[in-house]
């Protein structure tokens, strides 16, 4: 220190060198930087991908090509020796390593090592450890956080009864497949059946191989993956990379190890497509080959007629092919989602349509994502789709030969049943026309309308070609007025455009209330509503006075006694006379009206929460908000999973639901899994198991929740309890104190004791 106090020019030449050589060193070492943390970790080799964030904290790290895990610390809680990307879901991971599974908890604690065939979370198993395990063909639960597992009969089973631990692991021919393996002087971790043979695919956790039922190698393990072929006594191996096929039972390589892929696209027929560099073809098990010209096969309609891709201008189309590789569908369709005795289905421009091996289309449009059910399938009749939505389309029915049938002979019952609403519920016939009956099952009006929707107000709208008009309970129309569009009516007006142009609002009685020199209006909501002139929007109150110019991109929507609005991309919030009261920044691209004191905002692709006064209670950094309720929302930070939140942004679960749906009608809130729907409380407490094929926020009616399990509809309370049987083919939600259920073909109206008050006919 005394030397550079005399001498400064040799203190300030050290501090220089110091400085660059920190420079030069940060140049070449970026540090990763976790934004959604601030943590920092420097680039120093010991990684070689560090995932920004992870859900409960955690950051995934890879090196080599295998995955860990690290803490807030940087702590190294899993090592990087794991096959897949690792995410901590309320304390736990499953990890994979080759085709095994195991469990750790947070700490990095080993719950149950990598030796079973699956493991995943159900949350009808035992213990605060929700999983259930495979070894093979066995099943066991998770008791516990400290490993201990108890066999089960099924995923159903809930039985404590078993011993302990996964039993003996045997073969076909009852033989102890770990004396097998000592035989072959190999750890063999895994063992998959070949068909009856008693074969298997052995695995020593780097390579796999075929034992036979004596504990033979027929084939040595030295190949890095393999599929089961369904034609008997082959199976596909992957040897540095590239793909042949071999006979196990023989020993004979059927198909030598040089091709970039095979794929088994028929069953016993042996048809195989595989490629080799830009060489695709077809071969049979005789050794017959066909150049499939450039197409690629996907799979097989039938034993001669093949789905096949080709590279088009925008994008992949499809079609189908022959076993001599003659094209037989022509490649222009998005989609194809089957064959069916000549006619194949496809997606063509965004709707579904049956073509037959021309590509010449039926005159009937599909409805999306339906599928043959009991021999049918349920198809639009575009000729007489009126004025109607989709739910009112008429519908015809054809059977896998593709003949035309109807399925409600006429007369016979309704094809489709709504809500009560103001005593009254919606009704289809067999041809696709609306009407209504009462409580008693009373067809008070018939049904011959296009299009109609259910009663607001005592008033329902009714669509006839291509005009509409009101009628009112006993099915009286209001008045002589005909209207080119209607709305429903809410705050004792509705929303209309009439035939000579402009849009404005009449009241329950028909007069009109304000002029109609409006493009568009939108319902009134809190006694406002936005309405549009000269692509503009603005506000007015229910006596028609315009109290926001229509000056704005947006609709506006008045809450909480501010609206929300924007202009020339620049939003804020107003009162109920456009003054402002609270600006947003630029970078907001979106905000929404408040709902209980917060409204979200979107800058990019990030979303937020503010409250009434502007101030940002939920930081902007999600790439999902909503599920709007009174106390809290569901979030998401990635694009798999979801949580809730509360307003204020206190978390109250991890994202570990594949979705989440909020009631305005109920505190409870729907969750879904990959292997089902439950509901829980606003607490995160269950009170149904997620064991349901179905269950929705819209299904909530007056304290009951419409659900679906096994393929039949039933109704639940809000404490989980059965209140109707599983036992009906579809059911409306309960409304007035009934819902209307269909069995054998009749719909009935059942009360809210379970109890069917008349079937109608």
């Amino acid at each position: 220190m005394l030397l550079l106090r005399k001498c400064p020019v040799v203190f300030w030449a050290l501090f220089v060198i110091v400085q660059l050589y920190s420079f030069g060193g940060a140049a070449q070492s970026r540090p990763f930087r976790l934004t959604d943390y601030g943590i920092i970790i420097p680039d120093d080799g010991k990684y070689d991908v560090v995932k920004e964030r992870d859900y409960d904290g955690y950051i995934s790290v890879q090196k080599d090509g295998r995955y860990g895990v690290l803490d807030r610390k940087l702590r190294e809680v899993i090592p990087c020796k794991y096959d897949k990307q690792i995410d901590f879901s309320d304390g736990f991971t499953i990890v994979d390593s080759g085709f095994l599974q195991g469990l750790y908890d947070s700490s990095g604690r080993v719950i149950l090592p990598c030796a079973f065939s699956s493991i995943r979370r159900d949350i009808r198993a035992f213990g605060d450890a929700q999983f259930v395990v495979y070894d093979d063909r066995k099943c066991f639960r998770l008791l516990g956080r400290d490993g201990s597992i108890v066999s089960c009969d099924s995923l159903d089973d809930g039985g404590r009864s078993g011993a302990t631990g996964p039993s003996v692991d045997t073969n076909a021919n009852g033989l102890d497949l770990s004396v097998i393996y000592t035989k072959t002087h190999r750890k063999v971790h895994k063992a998959s059946v070949l068909g009856s043979s008693g074969h298997y695919i052995g695995y020593d956790g780097r390579r796999y191989g075929v034992v036979s039922p004596k504990g033979e190698e027929i084939f040595p393990f030295e190949f890095d993956g393999y599929f089961i072929c369904s034609v008997p006594d082959l199976v596909c191996l992957k040897k540095s990379q590239l793909w042949g096929c071999v006979n196990f039972s023989t020993g004979r390589v059927v198909m030598p190890f040089e091709y970039d892929r095979i794929k088994c696209i028929t069953g016993s027929n042996g048809i195989f497509y595989r490629e080799k560099g830009s060489k695709h073809e077809l071969v049979d098990l005789e050794s017959r080959v066909w150049d499939t010209k450039g197409f690629s096969i996907v799979r097989a309609f039938a034993s001669d007629i093949f789905e096949a891709t080709v590279p088009g201008e925008y994008g992949i189309r499809k079609g189908c092919i022959n076993r001599k590789c003659d094209t037989l569908l022509r490649f222009t369709f998005w989609e194809i989602k089957g064959y069916y005795n000549g006619f194949f289905r496809v997606n063509y421009h965004n709707y579904d349509v049956m073509v037959d091996a021309k590509g010449n289309e039926l005159p009937y449009e599909i409805r999306p994502a339906d599928t043959f059910k009991e021999g049918l399938i349920e198809l639009i009749n575009p000729a007489r789709k009126g004025c109607g939505d989709f739910y009112n389309y008429p519908r015809i029915y054809m059977d896998t030969l593709c003949q035309i049938v109807r399925k409600y002979p006429k007369g016979a019952d309704y094809m489709r049943f709504g809500c009560f609403h103001n005593g009254m519920a919606r009704v289809v016939d067999d041809e696709g026309y609306i009407g209504y009956v009462d409580r008693a099952g009373k067809n008070v009006v018939p049904c011959i309308y296009e299009d109609a929707d259910d009663f607001y107000e005592g008033r329902a709208r009714i669509g006839k070609d291509n005009r509409w008009r009101y009628i009112n309970s006993s099915g009286k129309v209001m008045s002589d007025s005909i209207f080119l569009w209607a709305g429903n009516f809410k705050e004792g007006r509705a929303c209309v455009s009439y035939t000579s142009g402009g849009s404005g609002y009449i009241d329950t009685n028909g007069l009109m209330v304000t002029p109609s020199v409006y493009e568009d209006c939108l319902p009134y909501f809190n006694g406002f509503s936005s309405v549009k002139k000269d692509g503009k929007w603005g506000l007015i109150n229910r006596s028609g006075y315009l109290g926001i110019d229509c000056r704005y991109d947006w609709p506006l929507v008045y809450s909480e006694g501010l609206v929300a609005l924007c202009e020339n991309g620049r939003w804020s919030y107003t009162d109920t006379f456009g003054r402002i009261m609270v600006r947003m920044p630029d970078s907001i691209s979106y905000c929404s009206a408040f709902v209980s004191g917060s409204a979200y905002i979107c800058a990019g692709e990030k979303f937020g929460l503010i409250d009434t006064s502007g101030v940002i209670t939920v930081p902007v950094m999600f790439t999902d908000l909503g599920g709007w309720h009174n106390k809290f929302i569901k979030y998401a930070i990635g694009d798999e999973k979801y949580g809730l939140m509360s307003r204020r942004g206190i978390k109250i679960t991890p994202p570990m639901y594949r979705d989440m749906y909020f009631s305005e009608k109920s505190d409870v809130i729907v969750v879904s899994h990959t292997y089902g729907y439950g509901v829980i409380d606003i607490n995160a407490r269950e009170i149904v198991p997620a064991v349901f094929e179905d269950i929705n926020p819209d299904y909530f009616g007056e304290g009951l929740m419409k659900a679906k399990l096994n393929g039949k509809w039933g109704y639940l309370t809000e404490s989980g309890a059965v209140k109707v049987p599983f036992i009906y083919d579809d059911a409306t939600v309960f409304s007035e104190g009934l819902a209307a259920v269909k069995k054998d073909g009749k719909w009935g109206l059942v009360n809210k004791a379970g109890k069917v008050e008349v079937w109608l006919r």
